[in-house]
């Protein structure tokens, strides 16, 4: 059938068409009443535009490569929803049955999905998809994918996706959600040439990529998708993202209404807004540069960081409560356990509090004494301004460990290809908030995973924990995931500094934007009648 758009890509670069006021304090001057969840209203205005804020350009448009999910959302249909609750809903698949050994998930499609092209969504293109995603190396394989076998077609409108091991069913349909890339599904164009992705979008979801009013860098505007399922569920004519690099910027913006909606603002931010007439959201789990705070180590095999007392005194080093207050306005949650709360796995347990001779004593213990040199790489990517690399530097050298903190401010592509590739002997780091299983499995198992990037053996006592949970039916797994994340804290492959909640601006006149959520952003459109976005 006959494209809706045009193939080619024509996007140009040029110069902003927008002063940007930049705030010079971490704080904005705002009044008025603070804000609350609003439910979408049935009769709710549709049209007109929502115009998004975020923190990062998109790189690269390819769902593969992107980076950030919100630039692919409203283009892509996923074959599952996942609503600001946690709830699971259809999406491209209407229903779906998991395996007996649960090592499989099928999931029926529905029959009049089409991709922006035309093109019919079908169970081969589908898997197609999949399974590009799968074969492409990359730090996202290894974040979403790591324990996907494949997936292949076994109806006509039937898709089966295997794993290598059980998995909890949460963890099955959380690979398959609105921000994974792995079921963000692309037509046969796209799958074929996936060059023609960095520059349109060859999805079946509301959206599509309006190139010509798209500037690279500055502003991606997305238009209806003539050919969507359920164009009664879409309320907005136009969906515009603009990308800020500086987070002061991005305040201000939605604070002026340059934008309706900012992604990620910096928690002293929130706080000055939640006094405003600015409506604030809350992801407790967090993505991006907020999520669970790191110290990640590249090295277990040699040198200090290879004996897990020292990776236990470092740990117990870190005074998580005042970094909170002076970095994050006491919005934080200071934990120095893997597993933060509201994931699967979530002990309550603070294992490591905040104890500096019990550090210096396990320090001697392993023979460091006098402590030791370590250089730690700081991604502005995963820790805006390196506050938190200064906060650690300054806590390990409160007990002899001479920190150089080496300042990281690459792309988030080019960055991620670094730590994948084992090159920082630490580092600073943001982990998804997420269940101890999909840590294990992901981060620390998969070839090139960020908590594990040399690829050394796990300890046992982890391994052990996971496959007890593999092994359990799924009404059991909720103690034996503790245990794993016990096992983990255990070892301190990683020490966990605090979880940083996502903080979400939208402007007052917006219903349908939840006070929380679980997921990893907010999504003003969903597939749920009544439940998507509306107003400015």
């Amino acid at each position: 059938m006959k494209s809706a758009h045009s193939l080619a890509p024509r996007l140009t670069r040029r110069g902003f068409r927008w002063a940007v006021a930049i705030v010079a304090t971490a704080a904005l001057a705002l009044t008025g009443c603070s804000a609350a969840d609003d439910k979408p209203t049935e009769g709710a205005a549709t049209g007109g535009t929502l115009t998004i804020g975020v923190g990062q350009d998109a790189g690269r448009l390819d769902p593969v490569w992107s980076n950030l999910p919100t630039y692919n959302q409203f283009a892509y249909a996923t074959l599952v929803h996942q609503t600001a609750e946690g709830e699971f809903t259809p999406y491209l698949a209407t229903s779906w049955t998991f395996g007996d050994d649960a090592k499989s998930i099928t999931l029926e499609l529905r029959d009049d999905a089409k991709y922006s092209d035309g093109t019919d969504v079908t169970a081969e293109n589908v898997v197609a998809s999949i399974n590009r995603f799968l074969a492409t190396p990359g730090f996202k394989v290894a974040t979403y994918g790591s324990q996907i076998a494949g997936a292949e077609a076994t109806g006509e409108l039937e898709v089966t996706v295997r794993f290598k091991i059980a998995v909890p069913q949460a963890y099955a349909l959380g690979t398959l959600n609105d921000s994974s890339v792995v079921s963000m599904v692309t037509s046969e164009a796209g799958t074929a040439n996936p060059e023609l992705l960095d520059t349109t979008t060859l999805g079946a979801g509301p959206y599509v990529l309006d190139q010509e009013q798209t500037v690279i860098g500055i502003e991606y505007t997305y238009v209806k998708n003539e050919h969507y399922f359920a164009p009664e569920t879409v309320t907005y004519d136009t969906i515009v993202i603009m990308p800020f690099a500086d987070p002061n910027a991005l305040a201000n913006a939605v604070t002026t209404g340059q934008v309706s909606y900012a992604l990620e603002v910096l928690a002293p931010l929130a706080a000055a807004a939640e006094n405003s007439g600015l409506r604030i959201s809350k992801g407790a789990l967090g993505v991006g540069a907020s999520g669970t705070s790191m110290l990640v180590f590249g090295e277990h095999e040699t040198g200090p960081t290879a004996d897990v007392r020292v990776r236990q005194a470092i740990a117990y080093a870190i005074d998580r409560a005042s970094i909170n207050e002076a970095l994050y306005a006491g919005l934080a949650t200071p934990t120095s356990s893997a597993t933060p709360k509201g994931a699967d796995g979530h002990t309550g347990e603070d294992p490591y509090a905040y104890n500096p001779d019990t550090a210096k004593k396990l320090l001697a213990e392993a023979g460091y004494p006098d402590g030791f040199d370590i250089t730690i790489t700081d991604p502005s990517a995963f820790d805006p301004g390196n506050l938190v690399g200064q906060a650690v530097q300054g806590a390990l050298e409160a007990i002899g460990i001479n920190v150089t903190l080496e300042r990281n401010n690459d792309p988030f592509t080019d960055l991620t290809a670094k730590l994948s590739g084992g090159q920082f002997e630490a580092y600073i780091y943001s982990e998804f908030g997420e269940s101890a299983f999909n840590l294990v499995t992901g981060s620390m198992q998969s070839v090139g995973g960020a908590l594990n990037p040399n690829g050394y053996a796990i300890p046992d006592d982890i391994t052990t924990a996971l496959e007890a949970v593999s092994a359990a039916p799924a009404d059991k797994q909720g103690d034996l995931l503790k245990e794993l994340t016990r096992a983990v804290d255990a070892n301190q492959w990683f020490v966990t500094i605090t979880s940083i909640p996502r903080f979400t601006v939208a402007q007052p006149g917006i219903t349908g934007v939840p006070a929380d959520y679980v997921t990893a952003e907010p999504t003003p459109y969903s597939p749920v009648a009544g439940a998507s976005w509306s107003g400015n």
